[in-house]
């Protein structure tokens, strides 16, 4: 059985019927980090590890943002607030992708 933590990671790798429920790199990365900061496996920083691992998968991916450090709080409050989705973090995610991402 997984944890919180193992759950929230591999979810972004979930499928049905052989297809990919998060087919993207973006979907993938915004898939992780709503399921850290909503499974809150840690007693803190679950917002803070969410973000952190959603930046360092899409940097290690060939994607990288550019935002400020407020553009990058909101999403992490709006995941905690129960305001944002997986599909509002991937478009985040496509707004804030900086012309040098591969």
């Amino acid at each position: 059985m997984l944890g919180d933590r193992e759950s929230a990671l591999y979810h972004a790798y979930a499928s049905f019927e052989g297809k990919d429920l998060y087919p993207t790199i973006e979907e993938k990365a915004a898939r992780q980090v709503y399921g850290i900061i909503r499974n809150h496996p840690f007693i803190d920083g679950n917002k803070r590890t969410g973000l952190f691992v959603m930046l360092v998968f899409l940097e290690l991916n060939g994607i990288r943002l550019k935002f400020s450090q407020s553009e990058l709080v909101q999403p992490g409050i709006g995941i905690a607030e129960g305001k944002a989705g997986s599909q509002y973090i991937k478009k985040w995610i496509t707004r804030h992708k900086s012309a040098t991402s591969i």
